[in-house]
């Protein structure tokens, strides 16, 4: 089998892709969990915040017998078969304006998250102002004024280089970042059984190597951004 991989936003939006995937214009899609609640609402339930408080939580909650469960519900409501999960660690609040350390602090911020509902009621639980936007707009956003944070893992928060308009990023745990792995239900099943045994051992292959990846590299990304001037805090 021949993959090509289109990065960095390549394809449009996730929830263009989520579209695509389903229709079978598009073969595979690595996408937030969040993005895909609005389809397959259920899924949600790994959005909830404090619902996953470790790495071995959230591998638990993506594993057999949890796993099959997950993907019966994608694959019903999303029309989605789900591959493997990848794991990307706890979404961490970065903002341009003021450390935050406690709930007062971040009343009135401008906070971006996905579109998924329960992540804008919590930012509204909390006092701040919540903006849904797409990924792609977002660094655009923070250079425009018209957001002052938003959240995601140290991984992706060093490597988007937000810790260069974002000087505050705060270790709120309250969310794990969870990316299903999806292809859609009707390209999957034109495969023949050889084929899909290939593709769900290389979906499990990806999730045990982003498991690892995380585990050994979040510190470093962590380590890069307080080196480059970001001020990291734990909220309490």
């Amino acid at each position: 089998m021949q993959v090509e991989l289109f990065p960095g936003g390549q394809l449009g939006s996730e929830t263009g892709r989520i579209q695509d995937t389903r229709i079978g214009k598009l073969d595979f899609a690595l996408i937030d969990v969040g993005n895909l609640t609005p389809y397959a609402p259920r899924l949600g339930a790994l959005t909830m915040p404090y619902a996953i408080r470790s790495h071995a939580d959230a591998v638990k909650a993506t594993t057999v017998p949890l796993a099959d469960r997950w993907n019966a519900i994608a694959e019903e409501e999303a029309g989605v078969h789900i591959l493997s999960w990848l794991y990307s660690n706890f979404r961490y609040l970065t903002n341009s304006e003021r450390p935050v350390t406690t709930l007062e602090d971040i009343e009135g911020l401008k906070i971006r998250v996905p579109q998924n509902e329960l992540m804008l009621a919590t930012y509204e639980a909390w006092g701040a102002s919540p903006i849904s936007m797409s990924w792609p707009e977002v660094f655009t956003g923070f250079q425009q004024g018209v957001i002052d944070g938003q959240d995601n893992p140290y991984i992706v928060n060093y490597t988007m280089k937000f810790h260069e308009v974002q000087d505050y990023l705060t270790e709120v745990h309250y969310q794990y970042s969870l990316q299903p792995s999806v292809m859609g239900v009707r390209t999957y099943e034109k495969l023949s059984d050889e084929e899909r045994a290939i593709i769900d051992r290389a979906g499990l292959e990806a999730q045990l190597y982003a498991l690892q990846f995380q585990l050994t590299e979040a510190s470093k990304a962590r380590a890069g951004m307080e080196v480059e001037g970001a001020e990291v805090s734990t909220g309490r």
